[in-house]
């Protein structure tokens, strides 16, 4: 019963119109745990000395869209070897195995269908005159690096859309810390905008260049013997699979022979041969994949190379930073409440170079 009002106090919340961060805010301030706690409790408020946790959007969301709440039960909803393992995936709506008035109904299918109404119309404002076909977003080429110097935790990539005086649309990107929104993990609220770490990358890395004996000259030298190394391996492992292609080609040729001599069967014959062919174009495949590879990494190299040498003779305006570029210049940037950032760089792995973040 208690788990069902709180069902109903979400719905009804949501009608009222109440969004899914207004509603988290009012079940963490009503002290109720978030699902997952519930579950492993048994307890649906907090109890003294529980921890609380703060519901997240996703949850709500599930709780609003979820038909078991009408009396429905839906099964084959995933599909795998195995639970909870990678190539287990979601199965197509049109395939659910969906069995109505299976069980007592929390919700009224007209709530159940007024909210449905509503997110399709949330879906149909937020995609209004097309603006996410319109403005493509473009790649992260921060991810993975950033983290929230006071908590620890990766920030997330914000974006919007902003309309210039000429009309055109543009996307501006910044980063976040996730936990500053939360109410159970009290961290300082911060952010900073893509531009203004794209500035202070390129200051860092000068200001490192200048000041350590670590020369743009000899991280150009590093990434090539690193990229070498890595395209050296590949073409050893595209000749070793050559030499496989060769030896199955034999193996192709003795077979026919075999049949012409008449020591196999026609049907014994269609069925070998068929097995190798598998395996030859298995090994064509693993040849265009080598191919393909080693390509790319000549390429990335190239472009990590002049990246480098552009900033040695300190031509701003025709560096490019790239998500290849990123990787391969800095393993971490913190960012603090204090508009600090802090930038680890991997060519000096135990060394942190501060860069003071002016307030925007």
């Amino acid at each position: 019963p208690e788990p069902a009002e709180r069902v109903k106090d979400i719905y009804k919340m949501f009608l009222d119109g109440k969004n899914m961060k207004q509603i988290t805010q009012i079940l963490y301030e009503r002290k109720r745990h978030r699902p997952s706690f519930m579950h492993s409790s048994g307890n649906v408020y907090q109890q003294e000395g529980e921890p609380l946790r703060e519901w997240n959007a996703g949850a709500v969301r599930e709780v609003l869209t979820n038909p078991a709440y009408i009396g429905c039960l839906i099964q084959a909803t995933t599909c795998g070897k195995k639970y909870r393992l990678r190539n287990r995936h979601d199965i197509d709506s049109d395939d659910l195995h969906v069995h109505m008035n299976t069980h007592e109904a929390i919700i009224s299918e007209d709530d159940f269908f007024r909210v449905a109404q509503k997110f399709e119309k949330m879906s149909v404002y937020c995609n209004k005159k097309g603006f996410q076909k319109t403005v493509p977003v473009d790649e992260d080429i921060y991810q993975d690096v950033m983290f929230c110097g006071d908590c620890g935790k990766k920030m997330i990539r914000t974006t919007h859309i902003k309309t210039l005086g000429s009309g055109d649309k543009i996307r501006w990107y910044g980063y976040r810390c996730y936990n500053s929104d939360r109410l159970d993990v009290k961290c300082p609220a911060k952010g900073i905008s893509k531009r203004k770490i794209d500035e202070l990358v390129m200051a860092a890395l000068e200001k490192e260049f200048k000041l350590s004996s670590m020369r743009p000259r000899k991280v150009i030298d590093q990434c090539k013997e690193a990229m070498t190394s890595q395209i050296s391996l590949l073409e050893r492992e595209k000749t070793k699979a050559e030499a496989e292609m060769l030896s199955q080609n034999k193996k192709l040729s003795d077979l026919y022979m075999q049949y012409r001599m008449g020591h196999m069967s026609t049907n014994e014959y269609q069925k070998k041969k068929k097995e190798m062919d598998n395996e030859t174009n298995a090994f064509k495949k693993r040849l265009e994949l080598y191919d393909s590879e080693i390509c790319s990494m000549s390429m990335e190299l190239e472009e990590k190379c002049k990246f480098l040498s552009d900033l040695m003779k300190c031509r701003k305006k025709n560096i490019t930073l790239t998500r290849d570029v990123i990787k391969e210049l800095i393993k971490r940037r913190e960012v603090y409440a204090d508009y600090r950032v802090k930038i680890q760089f991997t060519f000096r792995m135990n060394e942190l170079v501060e860069q003071e973040m002016m307030n925007e």
